[in-house]
């Protein structure tokens, strides 16, 4: 899972996305104890579902699905984009 450096590697799904609310919320220390960085990969299938939700969901769900593409578009622009969980004790990418 990890490396002797406490780095994770990620893949994510569209309902991680939408049932696990902001991704400054999600327990990264508890997901993998001991990790001090994880790298998310967020695959073109899964931006494509996020970008269907944001036009078609309504309430939280169309919150949600915008505020990740906020942080997608972020990411794409800035290949050392770094955000840390609320925490601080992870570095996500």
């Amino acid at each position: 899972m990890g490396d002797l450096m406490g780095h994770v590697h990620v893949g994510t799904d569209t309902n991680i996305f939408l049932h696990f609310g902001n991704v400054e919320d999600l327990k990264w220390e508890k997901l993998f104890p001991g990790v001090s960085a994880v790298t998310v990969y967020v695959c073109a299938q899964v931006q494509k579902e996020l970008d269907n939700h944001k036009d078609t969901s309504s309430g939280y769900m169309r919150k949600r699905t915008r505020h990740y593409q906020q942080i997608l578009r972020s990411a794409e622009a800035d290949d050392g984009y770094i955000h840390r969980s609320r925490t601080g004790a992870t570095e996500v990418e």
